[in-house]
């Protein structure tokens, strides 16, 4: 697996963490007084859906990257002036 690649794979952990918790994490800790657990819980489940939609589409975004990049030839973590000949 190419740098690029798991820079990317990074990157979208970090996207993920980043929602899980305010958006999904937050929103039942915030909610779960004012509407019950219950309720919080189901608005919190929908979020938690939207974090796995978002999972699968980074990924997906990611892999299709990485094989068109491979299928040109062209390396994104090459620095100008080197090749990987």
């Amino acid at each position: 697996m190419r740098r690029a690649t798991l820079l990317r794979y990074a990157v979208l952990g970090g996207l993920l963490l980043f929602v899980a918790w305010f958006g999904v994490w937050q929103v039942w800790v915030v909610l779960a007084p004012a509407w019950g657990a219950l309720w919080a819980g189901v608005l919190a489940g929908l979020a938690l859906l939207g974090l796995g939609i978002i999972a699968v589409a980074g990924a997906i975004v990611i892999r299709t990257r990485d094989r068109l990049d491979r299928a040109a030839g062209t390396a994104i973590d090459e620095r100008p002036g080197e090749s990987q000949e």
